[in-house]
């Protein structure tokens, strides 16, 4: 269903065809940014977008997800020219990102090392699940984004609270 709809491709094809997901690894920065702009539906404003970027680390195939991501404070380095692209996605990390799209203001709305704390109030994630990622380096698995974006387009976002 998530490829047919363009969210997660996958990394790869098996002999036969069928896709590859390694739901079982950690996702990369890059990765985890991908899915999110293919879930907000901006992957050809992401492609065919000019964006200027203060990271030098990022790859070729990634700085147009990065780009519009950053651009649009989506995203953010962890450096002033590091974006640490290939580095695994923590927990923190992801739902920040997901905060960020729902409208959520890191430093104002929330602080992106105790993100869960938010997203559990607002229902994107659920306290038992994310007890044990409340650690800042916890990685995720490539199927946690899968079930953070299903959730976040059920969740309130911060311009159209649940009421």
């Amino acid at each position: 269903m998530y490829k047919r709809q363009g969210l997660f491709n996958g990394t790869g094809s098996n002999a036969d065809g069928t896709p590859i997901y390694d739901l079982d690894r950690t996702p990369t920065r890059h990765e985890a940014v991908t899915m999110l702009v293919r879930l907000l539906g901006k992957e050809s404003d992401a492609k065919y977008g000019k964006w200027e970027l203060p990271f030098t680390d990022v790859d070729a195939w990634a700085k147009p997800y990065v780009g519009y991501a950053y651009a649009n404070g989506l995203t953010a380095g962890t450096g002033a020219a590091t974006y640490s692209g290939g580095a695994s996605v923590t927990s923190a990390q992801y739902i920040t990102f997901v905060l960020r799209a729902l409208g959520y203001t890191s430093g104002v709305d929330f602080e992106w090392d105790r993100a869960w704390e938010l997203s559990d109030e607002i229902g994107l994630t659920v306290a038992a699940m994310t007890r044990r990622r409340r650690s800042l380096r916890a990685a995720t698995w490539r199927s946690s984004p899968i079930a953070r974006c299903r959730s976040a387009l059920r969740t309130p976002t911060r311009r159209f609270p649940r009421r």
